[in-house]
């Protein structure tokens, strides 16, 4: 016997009916770090923690006429002579030899399945956490659909509580046309066709909340575990908001369609309306000039060159306006040209003078009549440019 104890991997402790130590052997010493010397008369319970209970548990026993039969399992700590905490089971025997009662601790070192038990109980407590604060509606069945989980998102989602619905059927989620389909998801899944189910097209499932409201969902939907424990869980993602606003954006989009639709309409009917009156104007101002019907007063044959020119510079404006290749492309293409910009001048400030003589506002031209200024220009945008300058100059100068 004694052999035995001093050769076992297992850590031995002998001690008195008040708990004193007697005997150790040597596997405490390697385990712990304690010799015989260290431990013996003091008390198994100043060495290893136990709770209270578990050690009146013990010491009781001595109060009765009877041992037990059994080993009495009590969980405990030591804290090792290097000052390590260690978790430990203590297996307690009586034994009486002589009418002389002991108690016989075997002590196992638990430590690696404590701190695996411990760490498996942190991360379902870190899980259940999840579960029940993300945002999506996380909801569970039984294997015949019965609701065994419903986290706070579902609860927002569907607008019952969750102790309302738990062991409702799933049915009480779904529209009335699509309840019974969880029995053909579970076929699929026990056919092995699918493992994870994931539906993500819009309309693919639809929930219903309880007020009524039926409503356009994303799942994915998940079988976990097998035979009569296997649980079916589903992730869902309201997404009518997210519908809305893409039928909104549709919607606007359809709008901006129209309205550009609209205007390539109105400039091609524009370009028709204005430009019959303009062709009158020119071809009428050109005649003027032609003197087709006679002589004119030298004022009023300037006054034709200038309603010819003006005529014609607004017309050729309004080309490029409704040139709708050039308005869709947001850009205007200058058209390099060589020519006397003097030309150009002296027709644009007689096209704005009688607007200045209106506003009573001096304007004079410092170029002189056979005067050249030979440029590389676009002409038309080059005059556009003089009008907008001497119109503003004009508008904007006081008498």
């Amino acid at each position: 016997s004694n052999i035995l104890l001093e050769n076992s991997f297992e850590a031995v402790l002998v001690t008195d009916i008040k708990g004193q130590i007697l005997y150790t052997n040597p596997a405490v010493s390697r385990n712990f770090g304690y010799t015989s010397e260290d431990l013996c008369a003091q008390s198994i319970f100043d060495v290893f923690t136990v709770g209270e209970d578990d050690q009146n548990k013990l010491l009781n026993i001595f109060d009765k006429d009877t041992l037990p039969d059994a080993e009495i399992i009590l969980p405990g700590l030591i804290k090792s002579k290097a000052g390590e905490e260690i978790d430990v089971q203590l297996r307690s025997f009586v034994t009486e030899t002589s009418g002389q009662r002991q108690f016989i601790f075997l002590v196992r070192d638990i430590s690696t399945r404590v701190s695996i038990s411990r760490e498996l109980a942190s991360s379902q407590q870190l899980m259940g956490s999840i579960v029940a604060g993300v945002g999506d509606a996380i909801v569970a069945t039984d294997e015949k659909g019965y609701l065994t989980l419903f986290n706070r998102g579902a609860e927002d989602v569907f607008g019952y509580s969750a102790d309302d619905i738990l062991g409702q059927h799933l049915d009480s989620l779904v529209p009335e046309e699509h309840r019974g389909d969880h029995g053909s998801y579970m076929a699929d899944f026990d056919a092995g066709a699918i493992d994870t189910r994931g539906m993500g097209t819009r309309g693919a499932i639809s929930g219903l909340r309880q007020n009524g409201e039926v409503f356009p969902a994303e799942a994915t939907i998940m079988k976990i575990g097998e035979g009569e424990k296997q649980t079916f869980a589903a992730v869902v993602r309201d997404v009518s908001e997210r519908i809305k606003v893409q039928t909104q954006l549709q919607e606007a989009k359809e709008m901006a369609e129209i309205a550009s639709q609209m205007k390539s309409s109105f400039l091609a009917n524009m370009s028709h309306e204005l430009r019959t009156p303009l062709n009158a104007i020119i071809g009428f101002s050109d005649m003027m000039r032609s003197r087709l019907f006679g002589p004119l007063p030298s004022k009023y044959a300037e006054y034709a060159d200038m309603i010819h020119d003006s005529g014609q510079h607004m017309l050729d404006l309004i080309g490029d306006v409704l040139d709708l290749s050039k308005v869709q492309a947001g850009k205007y293409t200058l058209q390099y040209d060589n020519f006397d910009a003097a030309d150009v001048i002296r027709s644009s400030v007689k096209m704005v003078r009688p607007a200045a003589d209106v506003a009573e506002v001096k304007f004079s031209l410092n170029i002189d009549e056979d005067e050249e200024l030979l440029v590389e220009a676009d002409r038309k945008a080059l005059r556009q440019i003089l009008l907008n300058l001497l119109s503003n100059a004009i508008k904007f100068t006081n008498k």
